[in-house]
């Protein structure tokens, strides 16, 4: 990859997230090019690149099970900005829609009924940037999360 790429921070992973791929689950930062990963829109897709970065900003903590049974499997720790789809009743509580993408800071004003989320304010964590030839929604520590490819989180596509 490119050293002077700048991988798009808001579908980058927490270093530590377990991702689901047809090996099994995986910590995100020992994946590489060529592995493959297990995704909602199209099944198997091989990693493209992975760029590893700090980032300084916002994370948001979501407890295990806040979403629901296994969602997510573990605490995790996303970017504030990272897009996470919500689907059946919680989607339509969110958005009236029986899918859609939500930031992970937008999760507790779109569903306040829902417990354990915490905002960590001027946090750094490591990230891990997969690159992908399209969007692609990725299982993610039991979570369903945009991962999205190189080109359109450049153009805005």
């Amino acid at each position: 990859m490119n050293a002077t790429f700048t991988p798009p921070p808001q579908t980058a992973f927490v270093a530590g997230t377990i991702v689901l791929t047809a090996e099994g689950a995986i910590p995100v930062e020992l994946l590489g090019p060529g592995d493959r990963i297990i995704t909602r829109n199209t099944g198997i897709m091989k990693i493209g690149g992975i760029a590893f970065f700090r980032r300084f900003g916002d994370f948001v903590t979501i407890a295990a099970g806040s979403l629901g049974p296994q969602m997510p499997q573990r605490d995790t720790v996303l970017a504030a900005d990272h897009p996470i789809l919500l689907r059946g009743r919680l989607a339509m509580d969110a958005s009236g829609q029986t899918s859609c993408l939500v930031a992970a800071v937008d999760l507790a004003q779109v569903l306040p009924e829902v417990t354990g989320l915490a905002l960590l304010r001027g946090g750094e964590k490591k990230m891990v940037h997969l690159t992908l030839e399209t969007n692609q929604i990725v299982y993610a520590d039991g979570l369903e999360t945009l991962c999205a490819s190189t080109t359109s989180a450049m153009t805005g596509a």
